[in-house]
Parts: C-alpha cells; sequence; structure tokens
C-alpha cells in the first residue's frame, strides 16, 4: 500500500483545526499553527498537482459504508480537480497571512456598522482550515456520496464565518 496522500492532504487541514479549536493557545501560537498548517498543505498540494501534470495517477479507494456502497474514493482524475486543489492550496495561506498581517480587526466592527460581539482570531483560522480541508475532499471525491457530505458539509463552517467575520449586514 502507498502512501495516501490525498486522504492526508484533505484530512491535515481539519486536524490542524481541531487542534486549533481545542487547546488552549494564545492567538499568536494559533495563528502560526494555523499558517504552518496551510504551508505544509500547500507543499503536498504542489506534491499532487505535479503528480498529476506528470500523468502519476494518485488514487486511494477503501470500502466505507458497505450497506449503502459508499466508498472513501480520491483522486485527481481530471485536470479541472487538480486546478481546483491548486488553487485552494495557494489561496488559503494567502487568506491566512492577510488576516493575519490585519491583527485585531479580523471579527472587528466596520465604520458605521452596530457592534457585534468580536470572535478571536483563533477561532477564523480554524474555519477557514475547515473549509479548506473539506473543500479538498470535495475536489478530490470520486464517490457521490463521499462529494455529497463533503459539500453540504462545508456550509456548516462557512455560516459561522460570515456570521462571525461577515460585513456589516450579515445578518440579513
Amino acid at each position: 500500500m502507498t502512501f495516501p496522500v490525498l486522504t492526508v492532504l484533505g484530512l491535515l487541514r481539519l486536524v490542524v483545526a481541531l487542534v486549533l479549536a481545542v487547546t488552549p493557545l494564545g492567538e499568536k501560537a494559533a495563528k502560526a499553527l494555523g499558517l504552518a498548517g496551510s504551508l505544509l498543505t500547500l507543499v503536498l498540494g504542489a506534491v499532487v498537482v505535479i503528480a498529476t501534470a506528470t500523468g502519476d495517477v494518485l488514487a486511494e479507494k477503501v470500502a466505507w459504508i458497505r450497506p449503502i456502497g459508499a466508498w472513501w474514493a480520491l483522486g485527481p482524475t481530471d485536470g479541472l480537480s487538480a486546478t481546483m486543489v491548486a488553487l485552494t492550496v495557494i489561496l488559503t495561506p494567502i487568506v491566512l497571512g492577510a488576516a493575519w498581517l490585519e491583527g485585531d480587526r479580523i471579527g472587528g466592527v466596520a465604520e458605521g456598522a452596530e457592534p457585534v460581539q468580536r470572535w478571536s482570531a483563533k477561532a477564523f483560522f480554524a474555519l477557514v482550515l475547515t473549509v479548506e480541508g473539506l473543500a479538498l475532499i470535495a475536489f478530490l471525491a470520486t464517490d457521490v456520496f463521499l462529494f455529497f457530505l463533503a459539500f453540504e458539509a462545508i456550509l456548516i463552517p462557512m455560516y459561522f464565518l460570515i456570521g462571525g467575520f461577515g460585513g456589516a449586514k450579515r445578518r440579513r
């Protein structure tokens, strides 16, 4: 059995997000861990994209829920999914780096907006990493049930990202 690089690519972000969510890290340590996790995923994503471009077939298929015929099946089957993986792993470190530079303004109140509860940057980093991990699984899924679960699961952290860090009219 070969190294499951696609599974690690998808689940690494979710593990880092979970660590950020449950450990009592300070804001700076949480930001550093989140950015380090995103950069590590960037490296793994580059490996996957290069392997796909050179014609290597990276595919994983393990029986997951046998009674309904669901498989944990991942694989960049075409250039479109490899492109989406590349865009995701490149964009997330940029977003997290920009959020780090914003500092105290993350979750702050926009000018002229009503004051709302300020969420922490730690929560922001954990939610962004969760969205990225689920997006990578959705982009790599070759089983429709796995794709459906990952795609729908993205809505949960997106709800909290928009509700906690969205613009002045996010409540609508």
